[in-house]
């Protein structure tokens, strides 16, 4: 019998995973006499790749300057562009967005309010920002209507960002976003990095860590300390605000 395609994911980090947790699995084999050799220390594995990637501000705004660009020269879909911009601005995770739905956005109080099974770490509330609400609102006069004739139709007319064939919402997220990464040389800057770049611009503005977390929907604290070292700023303005003092005093 012919079998079907088969498709492996995950790239080098499931790559790396895989031969560690082969390895744990040989070294247990010496320990109990199995085996003599753990093949796996020869392999070469690939280097971890460093979790947390920021944007800075110039990056920041070369990015929303080519999201401008690339919809107008029909480089990317306008919805593409949309999706990408909402990341950013609002920390939300990329399953979030891309299937995002109109009854879970709340025009009235600026809110977008996600159920249990729509958020990784259960009920959601994601505030949204002045540009984010001008987003969702050109979206909802172009397209909140739907002239849906058939069931197909109007299921996708509850999506934000519908699909326009195929599945319900827009897919291939991904693919544009290497597109426009590549136009604002951005290196190998992840969808998942604008979430941490909104976060280190929370922190660098001056917002707690608890604030962060509540924004980005994290269910533990520790979560939220990876971005501790991105308030050191505002710490050494304060700490330079003192030293000023003192040697006033001191003259």
């Amino acid at each position: 019998m012919a079998k079907g395609r088969s498709i492996v994911r995950g790239g080098q980090g499931a790559a790396r995973s895989a031969v560690m947790s082969l390895s744990a699995c040989f070294a247990w084999g010496i320990e109990q006499g199995i085996i003599d050799e753990n093949p796996c220390l020869r392999v070469k594995k690939p280097k971890p790749r460093k979790l947390e990637r920021f944007l800075s501000t110039a990056e920041a705004n070369t990015l929303f300057t080519v999201l401008e660009e690339m919809p107008a020269g029909g480089d990317v879909d306008s919805a593409f562009a949309d999706m990408i911009r909402l990341l950013f601005l609002t920390g939300a995770r990329k399953s979030e967005i891309q299937a995002l739905q109109w009854s879970e956005i709340d025009f009235e109080r600026h809110l977008i309010r996600l159920a249990r099974e729509r958020s990784k770490t259960g009920e959601k509330t994601i505030p949204l920002n002045k540009k984010a609400m001008s987003i969702l609102k050109a979206r909802k006069n172009k397209f909140g209507k739907s002239n849906a004739k058939h069931e197909l139709a109007e299921k996708r007319g509850v999506y934000v960002f519908p699909s326009r064939a195929g599945a319900a919402y827009m897919m291939g997220l991904q693919k544009a976003w290497e597109r426009v990464r590549t136009r604002a040389e951005l290196g190998d800057v992840r969808l998942h990095d604008l979430r941490h770049s909104f976060a280190s611009f929370a922190a660098a503005n001056g917002a707690s860590l608890f604030l962060i977390g509540r924004a980005l929907g994290h269910s533990q604290s520790q979560t939220t300390e990876r971005y501790a070292h991105l308030r050191d700023d505002p710490l050494h303005a304060l700490a330079a605000g003192v030293g000023e003092v003192i040697v006033s005093v001191a003259e």
